[in-house]
């Protein structure tokens, strides 16, 4: 059974949550509509937030995946 591009990114946050992960390794992955897919997955409940760097006049996109459980605690009184 062929694994779904959803499928494979969502697996790549989870084992990583709370660390930044790159659109470089995102591409890296082959994973087309990378947008689509980041859309599919925060549609499913997955709480995933981007930032861009400009580094030497390029735009470098990152994406951090935050746990439900770890969101709970940064709003504890």
């Amino acid at each position: 059974m062929k694994t779904t591009q959803k499928v494979r990114l969502k697996a790549l946050f989870e084992s990583r949550p709370g660390q930044w992960i790159s659109l470089r390794e995102i591409m890296d992955m082959r994973i087309g509509q990378y947008n689509s897919r980041l859309l599919d997955l925060r549609r499913s409940g997955m709480n995933i937030t981007n930032k861009c760097k400009i580094i030497d006049g390029r735009q470098h996109s990152c994406y951090l995946y935050t746990p439900q459980e770890k969101q709970a605690e940064m709003f504890k009184p």
